[in-house]
């Protein structure tokens, strides 16, 4: 059988077609970039070269001379083997070493027969895969590496894929989160819905959605319950995308912060005890700092009232004597006047320098003042007992409407017109109310509180005609209602949902405490079981709405 390398002995002219066809597979044999070689089948397990391409030349340095007629080695002789007696085309990769440096190569053997159907040669073609192996080698080393980071981590990995039906479904777990979830290997391929209910699926596809949308890292905290046990996470979201930049899986790590939160939720539930008892002090604090207040108030009320009330009670009980005496003398003067018609010189000098006509014409005016200022002291007095209800029970019937008057009494002067406001119009709207049983002392400073802030709000508002408007009713509740009303700069939402908080103040530091509001919503709410609310929007005013009970419990 004649060598693949050399062309075969003519023994007869052949045909011009069938010499450009051996010319053309000669061609393709010697220029083809891949290594060709041919083995003839000597036996069942017995092979030599006859046929050793130059590109096999070039691959293994091993030239044609030195390898035809050879058989071949032990390693590569099974494969040839295998093809021998399967009777088909194999394919294989196997490592070879040519030189120093072992290569990979990929190699196709394809059987050729006789016209009695006998395998008697191999053609093989090869492919060196070297670099590709070792591309493979690093892949796999990586993935190995990997592979122990992701089995071996102590955190929750898991693995999603992004369908185009819009559902995920679960492609992996590591073994931390399979413990953690009960998970087996059954859950793959499973939709997200299905593994964790309806409820929970859908809020953990919404996390997923968001991280779709955003297109980028994110971060949230989740619970899953497992054996009626609420597992919580931190959960990182890394989107994966495709060569064609479309999210097409979900990688997410998960710390578990189970502990974490039930020690912030013990945190959070102290913080709450200690808040209630800080506020509990403040409100006992607040309300033995109102009853010192109100306390040394009623004091000093009484002994004001009692200081002023006897002098005052002195003078006006006198000026009725002073004015009768006064008259009398005007009365004997006139007489001399008409006795005397041209008095001596001496006395005509007096007349002159006392301005006798303006006295007798001034001085009943300054009588009359006199016993009205009087009555005002006296008036001013009774207002103070009756806003403090002194020498009397804490607990008593009274008028509503008496307790708002006396305390519109206490602030005239603040009523009055000022440099940069007008004159304050009251107007009452007051409805028929029974007697009702309530803390009248402390009634009374609710509504001084409100009054005074409804002036204060006037003050600054400046406008043409401030006025303010008390209005009292019967509810269909059976309550008795009290609203305070001013056409100031009304309030914003954001003030109004602290009006009632503790040291809360809108004014500048020295102008208030902020106590009055909240020391009046506890009066109305905790001693009278009534409401204390305000209505108001920027620039249509202000109205405080008291409702209390007739009779409150004590």
């Amino acid at each position: 059988m004649c060598e693949i390398n050399r062309l075969p002995t003519i023994s007869k002219p052949l045909q011009h077609k069938e010499r450009e066809q051996l010319e053309f597979f000669r061609s393709v044999y010697e220029g083809l970039e891949h290594p060709i070689f041919v083995v003839d089948v000597l036996g069942d397990d017995s092979f030599r070269y006859v046929g050793w391409s130059p590109a096999c030349e070039r691959a293994t340095g091993i030239s044609s001379a030195h390898i035809l007629g050879k058989a071949p080695s032990s390693q590569v002789k099974e494969w040839y083997v295998k093809c021998l007696k399967g009777g088909k085309s194999i394919s294989y990769e196997d490592c070879l070493r040519f030189g120093d440096e072992p290569k990979w190569w990929f190699t196709t053997l394809n059987p050729l027969r006789d016209c009695r159907g006998r395998i008697y040669r191999l053609v093989g073609t090869t492919v060196d895969i070297t670099a590709r192996k070792e591309a493979e080698m690093q892949l796999q080393e990586k993935e190995q590496f990997l592979r122990c980071i992701y089995d071996g981590c102590n955190n929750s990995i898991f693995v999603v894929d992004v369908l185009d039906s819009g559902e995920f479904r679960l492609a992996g777990v590591n073994a931390t989160s399979a413990r953690l979830c009960g998970f087996t290997d059954e859950v793959i391929g499973k939709n997200v819905v299905d593994l964790f209910g309806s409820g929970t699926g859908a809020i953990i596809c919404k996390n997923y959605l968001d991280c779709i949308a955003k297109g980028t890292v994110i971060t949230y905290e989740e619970y899953i319950t497992v054996n009626n046990e609420n597992i919580w996470g931190l959960t990182t979201l890394n989107p994966i995308r495709d060569n064609t930049g479309k999210i097409y899986r979900l990688v997410g790590t998960v710390t578990e912060i189970t502990e974490l939160k039930k020690t912030q939720s013990q945190l959070q539930a102290k913080a709450t005890e200690l808040e209630a008892a800080l506020t509990q002090i403040a409100s006992t604090q607040t309300k033995l700092i109102q009853t010192e207040k109100m306390l040394s108030l009623g004091q000093l009320v009484a002994g004001i009232a009692h200081e002023i009330n006897n002098p005052t009670s002195f003078i006006f009980g006198n000026l009725d004597f002073a004015q009768e005496y006064t008259k009398n003398l005007f009365d004997l003067i006139k007489l001399y006047q008409k006795s005397y018609l041209k008095p001596v010189k001496i006395i005509q000098d007096k007349i002159n320098a006392i301005e006798l006509d303006f006295i007798m014409a001034d001085l009943p005016m300054i009588l009359n003042s006199m016993q009205v200022g009087a009555e005002r002291i006296i008036k001013i007095v009774s207002s103070l007992r009756t806003f403090a209800h002194m020498d009397e029970a804490e607990y008593k019937k009274v008028d509503i409407h008496i307790g708002l008057d006396s305390t519109l009494d206490l602030l005239e002067h603040r009523l009055k017109q000022q440099s940069k406001r007008a004159k304050i119009e009251v107007i009452k709207n007051y409805s028929k109310l029974p007697i009702i049983e309530c803390y009248a002392g402390q009634l009374n400073q609710v509504f001084m509180n409100i009054l005074l802030n409804a002036i204060d709000a006037l003050d600054e508002a400046q406008i043409a005609h401030p006025k303010i408007v008390i209005k009292t009713s019967m509810t269909t509740e059976n309550l008795i209602s009290i609203s305070i009303a001013d056409n100031g700069l009304g309030i914003c939402q954001e003030i109004q949902k602290k009006l009632f908080n503790l040291f809360f103040t809108t004014k500048p530091v020295g102008k208030g405490t902020g106590m009055g509001l909240p020391l009046s919503y506890k009066i109305i709410t905790e001693k009278h079981n009534g409401t204390l609310e305000c209505i108001s929007k920027p620039g249509a005013g202000a109205t405080f709405i008291i409702k209390i009970p007739q009779n409150v419990e004590t």
